[in-house]
């Protein structure tokens, strides 16, 4: 699994997750130093999975999340949470 986590120009936060196994998805716990973001964002979701699906890019709200949170990256995918600043 590879990772990214960027400060957005608008104030918010993404993360992406990388899944480079062609055979099991993980389940990943993020964690925050000094998190002032909201507890929803937007998961955004492409791969093997999606493509199955006929997608391209699979977008779903994403809730509970915080300084802790844990996402599910299917084999063989990107995920990306955008999460915007706290309000």
């Amino acid at each position: 699994l590879t990772s990214y986590a960027l400060k957005r120009a608008d104030g918010g936060l993404s993360v992406l997750l990388i899944n480079k196994d062609l055979q099991r998805s993980t389940t990943v716990t993020v964690s925050v130093d000094g998190y002032h973001f909201a507890t929803k964002g937007t998961r955004y979701e492409y791969g093997k999975v999606a493509m199955d699906a006929k997608k391209e890019i699979i977008e779903t709200p994403i809730e509970g999340l915080g300084s802790t949170f844990t996402v599910e990256v299917p084999r063989y995918s990107a995920v990306a949470v955008v999460i915007p600043k706290a309000q």
